[in-house]
């Protein structure tokens, strides 16, 4: 049951998206398209696993694709984005230098935080953040079958807002005779003026082929190790894909298991750029650096320390089904659960005291409490995911007829401890957490498209989308005491309970049409409207709130100084 308060209903932040018209040529020869099909002969029946993927000469999106043929050509152990770098309109880096480990990709000028990203059409991007973590499913490529990016709003009609693109990872890697590989192999990299051995990588998969003509089993295990470019940004990275699948007659269903535990050293500050063409300079790993008054030299740097890691782990399990209830009509279901669980250890030395750390009397701890010194900090948070995305295909004499919906329900667990400091309290419970919170995500939405031949040649495409999001943030602790705020009536909330719950409500409609020219070319056009929820943290950043920060509502100071929010303006 939902209560829908008035005033929670908010809109956030949009976006108007226009495509130009745009010209597209085909110069696909029978014989490339006759290779092709040869390299794909040896494929089990697949899933249409999604209905936001686009079509040549018929989607009026601009878009690229990566076949498995070229994955498997391209891919050998770096992460995804250094591979999607190749095509138009995308940039990526390493946060390691090495390619291994944390790598970030840009499209269009948009971050990861504006380009939706999904697997067999489940949405990656994190709930609560908005940003794609491409290290949670480690050497994913080696069991991609299709990779198509789309840019701009596309045809996403449910996850996470396109307004970048989108990323569609299609995997499968069933095949109709059984086998196994066995891959091993080392990487050099240029250190200085010399090359160092500084990956590796070893690999075993294994299908079955077709059992009884109905069943089918692939499975993946592999191991990524990496020193990294820049000190102290090493990587392990364990990879494991299970899928199995069942060919009924007007059923088929494809059950996927797939992630890996990794750890590594923690890389994410960038450098100053005068580094950059110094080959000794440009590998350093720093925790915090600054310019002195000028702005031109570097005047305060904190190095690394090797105890700032990171360990983490996000299993995937989704099943697919493809039902084909008449020659007309076709029902696709996902069912989909992912959980994340795991912590980075950073350096709280010289930014971080017994105030923030909260060692202070109506915490327990004696008036007298000195501050911490060289303290690590554990940051710990535990996601958990599930979800249903339905959709409906109903063919007709003029085109084809999708209406689907998503369901998607998102809790978290967030909090802060201190792994390591000198000068702690006598008898100081290791277990203390200095701030602690839960944070809920619904979303609830609900599409309808229409791919319109108008005539052979031409196809109009329409489509709206309407989606509901909720946002709350509970059980929040400052040390031991749950936190208290006034609202706008002069109410507390928090205290145990939930700090805020606000809805936002979006209506997404697109259009596009495409004409075909001849049979080598065509011409399409589209226009878009995206809406673009928040990130929880512009609503409140609760894992900072021992650095003073509060909830980003709108706000009334009283007299005695105090400040009432109202949690449904933010």
């Amino acid at each position: 049951m939902f209560n829908f308060n008035k005033g929670l209903f908010k809109m956030g932040k949009f976006y108007f998206l226009i495509a130009l018209i745009a010209l597209n040529y085909s110069f696909a020869s029978a014989e490339l398209a006759e290779s092709r099909d040869s390299l794909r002969a040896f494929k089990t029946p697949s899933i249409t696993i999604s209905t936001n993927r686009a079509e040549e000469r018929r989607s009026p999106v601009p878009f690229a694709q990566i076949t498995v043929s070229e994955v498997e050509r391209k891919h050998t152990l770096k992460d995804l984005p250094m591979m999607l770098s190749e095509l138009p309109s995308i940039l990526a880096f390493s946060e390691s230098g090495g390619g291994v480990g944390y790598s970030n990709l840009t499209m269009r000028g948009f971050n990861q935080r504006r380009i939706a990203v999904l697997v067999n059409g489940v949405p990656q991007n994190d709930p609560e953040d908005h940003n794609m973590y491409w290290i949670n499913f480690p050497d994913i490529a080696s069991s991609v079958d299709n990779i198509q990016v789309q840019r701009g709003a596309g045809l996403s009609n449910f996850g996470f807002p396109a307004i970048g693109g989108s990323i569609n990872l299609e995997t499968s890697n069933f095949t109709v005779q059984p086998g196994a590989t066995l891959e091993t192999g080392v990487g050099f990299q240029q250190f200085g003026d010399n090359y160092e051995q500084n990956t590796s990588k070893y690999s075993i998969q294994a299908s079955s082929g077709i059992i009884d003509d109905k069943y089918a089993v692939y499975a993946r295990l592999s191991r990524i190790n990496s020193f990294g470019y820049r000190d102290v940004s090493w990587a392990r990275l364990d990879g494991y894909f299970l899928g199995f699948a069942r060919f009924d007659g007007n059923l088929t269903t494809q059950i996927n298991i797939f992630g890996g535990p990794f750890a590594d050293g923690l890389a994410y500050n960038g450098l100053p750029k005068s580094y950059i063409k110094d080959k000794n300079l440009r590998r350093n790993n720093y925790n915090f650096w600054m310019y002195d008054s000028t702005g031109e030299n570097v005047s305060w740097i904190t190095v690394r320390r090797k105890q700032e890691i990171e360990n983490f782990s996000q299993p995937h399990y989704e099943m697919l089904n493809d039902w084909k209830i008449t020659d007309n009509v076709t029902l696709k279901s996902t069912l989909f659960f992912y959980s994340g669980k795991g912590f980075y250890d950073f350096d709280g030395t010289g930014w971080m005291d017994k105030n923030n750390f909260r060692l202070t009397p109506e915490n327990g701890f004696p008036a007298d409490v000195k501050d911490p010194e060289n303290p690590i900090i554990r940051a710990f948070v535990y996601n958990r995911q599930g979800g249903w995305i339905p959709r409906l295909q109903l063919q007709h004499d003029n085109g084809t007829l999708t209406l689907g919906g998503e369901l998607r329900i998102h809790r978290s667990e967030h909090w802060g401890k201190i792994r390591y400091a000198d000068n702690l309290p006598a008898n100081f419970n290791p277990d203390y957490k200095f701030y602690s919170y839960n944070g809920e995500r619904d979303i609830f939405s609900f599409f309808a498209r229409e791919e319109h031949n108008l005539s052979d040649n031409l196809i109009l495409t329409g489509e709206i989308q309407t989606v509901l999001h909720s946002y709350r943030i509970t059980n929040e602790k400052a040390g031991i005491n749950y936190t208290k705020y006034i609202n706008i009536d002069g109410d507390t909330v928090g205290n145990g309970g939930d700090l805020f719950n606000i809805h936002y409500f979006f209506v997404n409609p697109r259009l596009g049409i495409n004409y075909n020219l001849d049979d080598k070319s065509n011409i399409y056009s589209f226009v878009a409207y995206t809406s673009r929820e928040p990130r929880m943290k512009n609503l409140y950043d609760a894992s900072s709130s021992y650095t003073g920060k509060k909830p980003l509502f709108k706000g009334e100071k009283m007299p005695d100084g105090s400040v009432r929010y109202d949690f449904s303006q933010p």
